[in-house]
């Protein structure tokens, strides 16, 4: 067939571009979605924490803290030393 007259060539561009516009839309519902929902959970932090805590317990959308394994340190094992310190004989102490 011509182009422009339904092929199978002309179904995959147009699908192609309709995923991407699916895509984008679906994406900008969800963005309304949360952003909504933030704005909820925002107004019931005034009402818990009052207006001047409200920042410490919910900070603002979009800002990022750092996780709690980047937030501690981690431990980190002792080398091992390749000189051992000297072991006593058993049967003698250290002690007089």
């Amino acid at each position: 067939m011509p182009p422009g007259q339904g092929g199978s060539e002309d179904l995959r561009h147009s699908d192609a571009s309709s995923d991407g516009a699916t895509t984008s839309l679906v994406g900008a519902i969800i963005r309304t979605v949360v952003n909504r929902r933030y704005d909820h959970l925002r107004e019931a932090g005034v009402a818990v924490f009052g207006l001047r805590q409200l920042d410490a317990h919910v900070p603002p959308i979009g800002t990022r803290t750092p996780s709690l394994s980047a937030a501690q340190p981690t431990a980190k094992a002792k080398p091992v030393s390749a000189a051992r310190a000297p072991v006593a004989p058993p049967g003698i102490t250290a002690d007089p």
